[in-house]
């Protein structure tokens, strides 16, 4: 488990060396504690300490796919769906907790989700006051910042897989655009269950006002349908990717089909001739010629090739 706690003060973030007991927290001061942990119960001791109630620890320790948000008097639990830091497609669970004088942020050891967050906000060119509403509203747009750079990745893959079928098809099987199918389909999913879950968040003013979600996430919550539009597209080429890939596989086997109509067309009157030939009537004068074996071969190759003559003049293999 991996637990790092930061000092918010007016103009920047920082790190501070604390064993995360809540009595050595200053009460006039604000604190993010970041969490990152393979299995959620290990966390439940450290949240004891803060005293958060049973139902709020419930949250944090299985997060519910249709409870995104929770509040208490003094307490929100947000859980937010996001996709894992190295593989964009598998779905985990950030947790957001803000009460007066904290923020606790929980998610999968192997995420990075915030990376570089501590330093942009240290290095804004504004000169924000930073606290708990700036934090908070930050976190949300480092989500969706993280969420877009998901999408452009597996568009990517999309673009690849659509170059490679116009460049090189007989590489591609139809097994490589199944699972990349199924990969857009589960971040379509992720990415569709994160807005569900910021629609649920208000505009909230709680604990005598001191914390607040105002305006400003709910106008980056709106421009959210942008992400969704982008997912939708994905979704659409990569339908696209396949109706051409299947195209062509049902152009490969008309030309196969079309070769075995054009090699029966030769033999049907070869077919008959032999036939004739192999009837056991008693008078059939060809059967006395001296060259009759010899003639009847060049006879049956000239109409082969007299027949391939009339199906390329025709365009049978175009």
């Amino acid at each position: 488990m991996i637990r790092n706690l930061y000092q918010i003060n007016k103009n920047k973030i920082t790190k501070i060396e604390n064993d995360n007991n809540s009595d050595d927290l200053e009460d006039d001061v604000d604190y993010w504690l970041e969490i990152k942990v393979n299995d959620r119960q290990e966390i439940i001791p450290i949240l004891e300490d803060h005293d958060f109630d049973e139902q709020i620890l419930k949250d944090f320790v299985k997060p519910s796919r249709l409870q995104n948000l929770r509040l208490s008097s003094e307490t929100m639990v947000l859980n937010l769906p996001i996709s894992n830091s190295k593989d964009i497609y598998k779905r985990e669970t950030l947790t957001i907790m803000i009460r007066p004088g904290i923020i606790v942020s929980i998610a999968h050891q192997s995420n990075q989700i915030f990376s570089g967050m501590i330093n942009e906000l240290n290095n804004n060119p504004f000169d924000l006051s930073v606290d708990l509403n700036y934090l908070s509203y930050f976190m949300v747009n480092f989500v969706l910042k993280k969420t877009s750079h998901c999408i452009q990745k597996a568009r990517a893959e999309v673009d690849d897989l659509s170059q490679k079928l116009d460049e090189d098809p007989d590489e591609l099987d139809i097994s490589d655009i199944i699972d990349v199918k199924d990969n857009v389909h589960n971040l379509s999913n992720i990415v569709e269950d994160l807005y569900i879950a910021l629609q649920s968040i208000p505009r909230l003013r709680w604990a005598d006002g001191e914390i607040r979600i105002d305006d400003e996430i709910g106008k980056t919550i709106k421009s959210y349908g942008f992400i969704l539009d982008l997912t939708s597209r994905l979704e659409e080429n990569i339908k696209g990717v396949q109706s051409h890939y299947q195209l062509l596989l049902q152009e490969r086997s008309n030309k196969k089909l079309n070769t075995l109509t054009i090699i029966q067309a030769i033999f049907v009157p070869l077919t008959l001739l032999t036939g004739i030939y192999g009837m056991n009537f008693v008078n059939m004068p060809e059967l006395n010629m001296m060259n009759g074996y010899f003639i009847f071969l060049i006879s049956i190759t000239v109409i082969a090739l007299m027949e391939l003559w009339i199906f390329w003049r025709k365009g049978w293999f175009d």
